[in-house]
């Protein structure tokens, strides 16, 4: 990815950039700066928001449950390769 700021100031602006996790990547004194990234870290990426259950009565049988779900309007920044699934009884 690249990102690129511009500025404008007196004195020469400050720029300093940093990763989601707060790591500082460089500062520089400059009025445009440009930053490429390369994002293969698991920290560089938020975590997605939740998928909205649209299951219905209709979809509880007898001996089976049928889960729909829309995927979450945000990602976290990676594709959602996959979903877990938990049946809770109470707070079992």
């Amino acid at each position: 990815m690249t990102f690129k700021c511009v500025s404008d100031g007196l004195p020469t602006p400050t720029l300093t950039w940093y990763k989601p996790n707060g790591n500082k990547l460089n500062t520089v004194t400059v009025k445009e700066s440009t930053v490429k990234m390369t994002t293969t870290d698991d920290q560089d990426f938020e975590e997605p928001g939740s998928p909205v259950i649209i299951s219905s009565a209709t979809d509880i049988q007898a001996t089976s449950l049928t889960v729909k779900w829309t995927a979450p309007t945000d990602d976290g920044g990676s594709s959602i390769t996959a979903y877990r699934v938990v049946m809770l009884k109470g707070s079992t």
